[in-house]
């Protein structure tokens, strides 16, 4: 069951950017012709408070993880936002995993500036994706192994607005 938004306020920068993230990714057409399935914290409580499922594979899923900020000036923060970025497909065959990772990659850097184009409507300045470490996954403790997961990070250099 989804939840209303808890704020009638707009979105902070960092949602916004959040979200921008997300739709970046759901609206490339790499992604949409394998029929990735996406996993992004919408509010849905069943959804979200589950690990994806080899059957949902191939899928991506995003969070928010901890970085530091800082004063820029008297009126601005400097917040960069760290998107976990976690990829699996099914299989052992780690150029699938390669694939969709190069799926997201291209998505994200299209070679436009499009991408950066959305994202400086939230207060974004640059980005950078770090490469992802690569691994087997299995469905149980001591099971087969079912697929191969991919884990990096997009760190979205954000800068806020803090009025005195």
């Amino acid at each position: 069951m989804s939840r209303p938004r808890l704020f009638a306020t707009p979105p902070s920068p960092e949602s916004a950017c959040f979200r921008a993230v997300d739709r970046v990714l759901r609206d490339a057409p790499a992604l949409q012709a394998v029929g990735v399935n996406f996993f992004s914290f919408e509010g849905d409580a069943d959804r979200d408070s589950r690990e994806p499922t080899l059957d949902e594979a191939p899928w991506v899923r995003l969070a928010v993880v901890p970085l530091p900020s800082h004063w820029q000036s008297e009126n601005q923060h400097a917040a960069p936002l760290s998107v976990k970025v976690e990829c699996f497909v099914a299989g052992t065959r780690l150029d699938d995993g390669l694939d969709l990772w190069a799926a997201i990659r291209g998505a994200l850097f299209p070679g436009d500036g499009s991408v950066l184009g959305r994202l400086a409507g939230a207060g974004a300045w640059g980005y950078e994706l770090a490469q992802p470490a690569f691994g087997l996954m299995r469905n149980e403790e001591g099971g087969p192994v079912v697929g191969v997961k991919a884990l990096g990070a997009l760190v979205v250099g954000l800068k806020v607005d803090t009025p005195a």
